[in-house]
């Protein structure tokens, strides 16, 4: 027997050694892929949820007036704004309540005079499945004279 027959095998294991360790990695390489894939799909709809609650945050900060002309509140009072947001729009789903906080002067530097305002302070929170956005606000009124 040759040198050259005895040598033979030793390729064939070596090329099964390459390919054994090639399918580890990429076996390895797919499940990280398949991680990395729910991680990223699961971001993505923390920040739907998110933008959908700051969305509607937003939207009641901005029609404040037209939508609590007629709501006559007290400190501690809370009123669901949720019909109140647009039909078919993707704020729609999120769940807004706003509550007043207290009623005071205005804040300092506001431009404000304390002696013909009073405050009304609110907290408002924008809720879609697992995100929460809160937001205070604060409307001043002119006090009867």
């Amino acid at each position: 027997m040759s040198p050259d027959n005895r040598e033979r095998g030793v390729v064939l294991v070596m090329v099964l050694i390459v390919l054994v360790a090639l399918m580890l990695i990429g076996i390895g390489v797919m499940r990280t892929t398949g991680i990395e894939t729910r991680i990223a799909g699961n971001e993505l709809r923390y920040q739907d949820d998110f933008y959908k609650a700051d969305g509607a945050s937003d939207y009641v900060v901005a029609e404040f007036d037209k939508l609590m002309y007629d709501k006559s509140m007290s400190a501690g009072d809370q009123v669901n704004l949720n019909s109140a947001l647009p039909s078919g729009s993707a704020i729609a789903a999120a769940n807004v309540n706003i509550s007043l906080v207290r009623t005071g002067v205005p804040p300092v530097g506001s431009g404000t005079s304390a002696a013909y305002t009073s405050t009304n302070y609110y907290r408002l929170a924008a809720i879609n499945n697992q995100q929460t956005v809160q937001v205070g606000l604060w409307k001043s009124y002119p006090t009867p004279q």
